[in-house]
């Protein structure tokens, strides 16, 4: 008998023994014979018990079993294999006859059924570890590639197998052949065609049987709806006794579903990524490359379903998605660059993940975080220095601890002064209304912690909360800067994630301050949708404006903005503040990382609330995100992170914008008061009544303001239908004292060019466009609810046939102070005439359908010098034209 040699190695098997732990070397590799066969004498005797891979000598080590696949009519086979550096020929890798995958010697994966082939274009390098699948349903074969869909292939019989077929591993099943030169683990049988998001569920990660369902051994989550008796194979290589490796889907040992080892004799520790394991320090593909472990550490980067497991210190500055990750007890990855570190199925931090700059944590809808968890996430934001100036807040995170979620916070346990955003600490707080404007850590006054949780919108409701205090996951609430010089002071939120879902409650036409809960943006428009049901659909920011200086709420500067599904429109100075101050910043549609705001409900009330499906990536400098956290500039800044990285792999998440036709109309009053109004004409999506959503409702108590009206419901945003050039929109007035005003357009999007845009008087007739100018009238003080309308034509387009503005002519002659009418139209009569003040006052009327109409001649006396608006009714239509008299 040839003599074998036996190499001990550092691969240890653990066998129970007289109730001790006994170690004993099974890593048997010896010198192979080209000439030696299955039949051969020299087979080594194997027997493992703990995680292993096999090495296939591409000479004659194969595995072999029964052949089982020709009762199903929907398989997938899956498994892990590394190309040994001198592959060179074809090489079987696991199956029957009729269904198998093999590598041929150019490297490429190929799936035969029947007699036909699929061949992947993907060429494999070589001591590389590939997970490979490959799908069965009907006559449709797929295969994938570390769970990346490759290619298919669709022919025209079934499957159909030899009585003799069996299945193998490692060559051919009907002949010795194509003996597959490289190492192998994990192999899965399924009778069932698992979908693309099954298998990528299950690339990374060992299966478990769950009471009867498959499980993810590292996320511990059930996979898809999989039940383990749809696994009718699974060969580990964990568990092999007697050149015999059992089928794991057993929970005793069978050798009859077991698959019969011949000439294998390598078997070492697991190294296939099951899941990717940080061995270094540095940035994340390096750390995980380990090239005597054929792990190529790029492949945790390249696939979103990768898990990855974080036991060193991470840099990270480029976006970071996968489907598992674990940060270990005092490890700690840091996302530069701005990035993304998106998770779409488990997340358990022990460690630190640090958000730095810009950087946002995102969890998808399936995405779970480990309750057990008892590590932290740290993200800064900046808000408002001015001491006077409130910030509307809302914490990511909640305390941390070890058992639960979405448990709430109070802001001195989260909120930290991040002026070193390195080295974040905790705020010093003082009682009173007014804290030192220097210090290290900054001071801030507790005094000015509110809250405002479901209650009806007076002042008076405000409560108290301090630093204390708690508040829920979803909360929001009020801080005042640190009257630090610059304009902007930095925090660091410091914490538990909050993620899933989050609810709230608010009672019929109640306000309740909310605020964004997660560590990443949150999409305005999916939180209105979703929750119409129980809110009105608008939200509300306030923004204190940087010209405030007083800590009294009658010299207050500054407003309330608003947003709905329509879009934004700038903050205002609600009744009860000086009135001063301005800014033109209109919320967007995706609001940062800790922005409080209020909701309010709607006729019933009811709960909301927030989950993943409304979280993006969007940054804070991205045009379409909220601006109140945003410097006036920012937009326009490029990092020195992203000079030094780039911005190619720091993309924000893709999302589609509405092309609706919007108008945005001005009102400047007597003291430079500016109102905003919006309307956008939504189509299918609106209707010409008030729509949740769609139709933000005025809430505010004005001394100088103007709305729309629908049917006496003030507007500050009008979701109206399909654009209609004769459809008219009734526009209040409210002015505190008399005094000369201003319409103005203040902008459009998706409006053609030729559209015009008018403000009627009705009182004068007369149209006045705002495209290129504004319009100023007098007005007096009051309100007035039936004189202006907005309207997109001059009127003309309601006479007919009939151009009455040329065909009747008004005059004045002051000389004789006679006002002269000349109709030249014969079928169309001048009922009666009027003439009004600029301010819109009725100074005379005339009848005059029985005066010749050639020619009316009107006497007109006792009138000031001055302009006035002469109307003209006919039975064809009104017109109005200006007149001046001296």
């Amino acid at each position: 008998m040839k003599k074998v040699a036996l190499i001990k190695h550092a691969f240890i098997v653990l066998l129970l023994y007289s109730s001790n732990w006994q170690c004993y070397s099974t890593c048997l590799k010896k010198n192979v014979d080209k000439t030696e066969n299955r039949q051969s004498d020299n087979q080594s005797t194997v027997n493992v018990n703990q995680k292993s891979y096999l090495f296939f000598n591409g000479n004659n080590s194969y595995g072999t079993t029964s052949g089982f696949l020709e009762n199903y009519e929907k398989i997938t086979l899956m498994g892990w294999i590394s190309l040994s550096s001198q592959f060179q020929n074809d090489g079987f890798i696991m199956g029957e006859y009729k269904f198998n995958i093999s590598c041929d010697a150019s490297k490429r994966v190929k799936v035969t059924y029947n007699n036909s082939s699929l061949v992947s274009s993907v060429i494999l390098e070589k001591a590389r570890w590939y997970h490979i699948a490959a799908t069965l349903e009907g006559n449709r074969v797929k295969l994938y590639i570390n769970g990346e869909y490759v290619n298919q292939l669709t022919v025209n019989n079934v499957l159909s197998q030899t009585n003799d077929s069996a299945f193998t591993l490692g060559k051919k099943p009907l002949n010795d052949s194509d003996y597959f030169l490289g190492k192998m683990d994990e192999i899965r049988v399924f009778n069932k065609c698992l979908t693309s998001s099954q298998i990528q569920q299950m690339v990374y990660q060992e299966i478990v049987n769950n009471n009867g369902m498959i499980k993810g051994s590292v996320d511990s989550k059930n996979m898809g709806g999989l039940v383990f008796a749809d696994l009718i194979r699974y060969y580990k290589m964990d568990v092999i006794q007697n050149n015999v490796a059992q089928n794991q889907t057993q929970s005793n040992f069978n050798t009859a579903e077991g698959i019969q080892l011949y000439n294998i004799n390598i078997v070492e520790n697991q190294e296939a990524p099951m899941p990717f394991i940080t061995q270094r320090d540095g940035d994340l593909t390096t750390a995980i490359n380990d090239v005597q472990k054929d792990i190529f550490g790029k492949d945790a980067e390249t696939y979103p379903w990768s898990i990855i497991q974080i036991k060193h210190t991470i840099t990270q500055s480029a976006n970071l998605v996968n489907y598992g990750l674990i940060v270990d007890h005092e490890k700690r990855i840091t996302m530069l660059n701005h990035t993304k570190l998106e998770n779409r199925g488990y997340l358990k931090i022990n460690g630190v993940i640090d958000l730095e700059g810009k950087s946002q944590l995102i969890q998808t809808e399936k995405s779970e975080l480990d309750p057990t968890s008892s590590g932290r996430i740290e993200r800064d934001q900046q808000g408002q220095s001015n001491k006077f100036n409130y910030n509307y807040w809302s914490s990511p995170v909640s305390s941390i601890n070890n058992s639960t979620i979405n448990h709430g916070y109070t802001v001195a346990g989260v909120m930290k002064d991040g002026t070193n955003p390195n080295n974040p600490v905790n705020i010093a707080w003082v009682n009173g209304t007014n804290n030192p404007t220097t210090s290290n850590p900054i001071t801030l006054s507790s005094y000015w912690i509110y809250k405002f949780q479901n209650v009806t919108p007076i002042y008076a409701n405000w409560a108290t909360v301090g630093q204390n205090g708690a508040l829920l996951a979803g909360q929001g609430y009020t801080l005042k800067g640190s009257g630090a010089a610059s304009p902007t002071q930095n925090f660091t939120f410091v914490g538990k994630p909050n993620n899933g879902e989050i609810t709230g409650f608010v009672s019929a036409n109640n306000l309740n301050l909310s605020g964004n809960p997660y560590p990443s943006a949150l999409d305005a428009n999916e939180f209105i949708k979703q929750n119409l049901s129980a809110i009105n659909g608008t939200l509300y920011f306030w923004e204190h404006f940087t010209t405030n200086n007083t800590h009294n709420l009658a010299g207050y500067q500054g407003g309330y903005a608003t947003r709905n599904l329509v879009g934004g429109t700038a903050p205002v100075s609600p009744t009860g503040v000086s009135g001063l101050g301005s800014s033109t910043r209109t919320p967007g549609r995706f609001i940062p990382v800790g922005q409080g705001f209020f909701v309010r409900g709607n006729a019933t009330g009811g709960s909301f609330m927030f989950n993943n499906s409304q979280r993006l990536f969007i940054k804070e400098n991205n045009t379409d995100s909220n601006v109140l956290f945003r410097a006036a500039n920012q937009n326009a800044v490029t990092s020195e992170e992203e000079v030094q990285y780039g911005t190619d792999n720091n993309q924000e998440d893709a999302y589609t914008e509405d092309e609706f036709m919007k108008i945005r109309i001005g009102f400047n009053s007597y003291n430079n008061y500016h109102r905003q109004l919006l309307i956008g004409f939504m189509n299918e999506l609106a209707t010409e009544e008030i729509d949740l959503g769609y139709d933000a409702i005025h809430i505010d108590n004005q001394q100088n303001d103007m709305y729309f009206l629908h049917n006496g419901v003030k507007l500050i945003i009008q979701g109206a239908s399909y654009f209609d050039i004769n459809k008219v929109y009734p526009l209040g007035i409210k002015t505190f004292a008399a005094g000369n005003v201003q319409f103005t357009l203040d902008g459009t999007e998706n409006v053609p060019e030729d559209t015009d845009i008018f403000i009627h008087d009705k009182t004068t007739g007369l149209y006045h466009s705002i495209k290129n100018e504004h319009f100023n009238i007098e007005l007096p003080q009051g309100e007035i609810h039936n004189r202006f309308e907005l309207t997109f034509n001059n009127g003309t387009l309601s006479t007919g046939d009939y151009n009455l503005n040329n065909e009747i002519t008004v005059a004045f002659t002051n000389a004789q102070n006679l006002l002269i009418i000349k109709n030249n139209l014969t079928d169309v009569t001048v009922e009666t005439v009027s003439i009004f003040t600029i301010l819109g006052q009725t100074l005379a009327t005339w009848n005059v359908e029985n005066e010749t109409q050639n020619n009316i001649t009107l006497p007109v006396s006792n009138v000031s010098t001055g302009t006035y608006i002469v109307r003209v009714q006919t039975t064809a239509g009104t017109i109005s034209k200006k007149i001046i008299i001296k």
